[in-house]
């Protein structure tokens, strides 16, 4: 959870990634688009919602080329399609919700984004301004869709970004900590409570538990 802050302190390398996170494979991971990432065992799903914001920072940045505008919303309106049949198959369906059916699904999505990605990818960034994140899908394609066949997996880590935030607010007001030792505990403290508020778990008995287990 408190990856952001020692990442800070060690650079977000990949091997730091492996190290912090661990080689559990049955799970998912909610990322942004960062390399360090990408050799990660597990399942992987990438953010939408910082995909969505290089979007529309693409058509902030380029306010006069419809072009670019209708590529971004084509690619938009397909993440909200997506989304739209993740919350149908989370009412629970009676037909058309079955893994076989998310799965057919998902590689649709897969394939339509795609066919929005393939006529950009060798373009010339300078020339053709959606040309980056064109190459982007292209990388990260059987990345975006997983929350359509896990429909529980969330499609963006928002959450996880608000989890960090107070820690990174407490940084920037006090300095952080010095030594690497404080900021171990530190970080590892703030994972422990932070779990245990997600969980709505007694922050004071898991305390005790895990005292009274070192103790035994």
């Amino acid at each position: 959870m408190w990856l952001e802050r020692q990442a800070v302190e060690e650079r977000l390398t990949a091997e730091t990634a492996q190290k912090l996170i661990g080689g559990e494979q049955d799970r998912t991971l909610i990322t942004d688009f960062i390399a360090s990432y990408n050799k990660i065992p597990g399942r992987h799903q990438r953010c939408w919602a910082h995909f969505k914001r290089a979007l529309d920072k693409l058509i902030d940045d380029n306010p006069d080329n419809a072009e670019v505008a209708q590529w971004c919303q084509d690619v938009i309106v397909l993440w909200r399609e997506a989304r739209a049949f993740r919350h149908c198959c989370r009412s629970g369906p009676r037909i058309g919700a079955s893994v076989f059916d998310r799965r057919r699904k998902g590689r649709e999505l897969e394939r339509r984004l795609y066919s929005l990605a393939e006529p950009l990818l060798a373009a010339d960034s300078s020339q053709v301004p959606h040309g980056t994140l064109a190459r982007c899908i292209g990388m990260f394609l059987n990345e975006l869709f997983t929350f359509v066949e896990y429909p529980d997996v969330p499609d963006v880590n928002n959450a996880d970004e608000r989890s960090v935030r107070p820690s990174v607010i407490l940084r920037k007001v006090c300095g952080g900590t010095s030594p690497p030792a404080g900021t171990k505990v530190k970080s590892n403290l703030m994972t422990l409570f932070g779990t245990w508020n997600v969980k709505i778990q007694n922050t004071l008995l898991q305390c005790k538990a895990i005292l009274a287990n070192q103790q035994t």
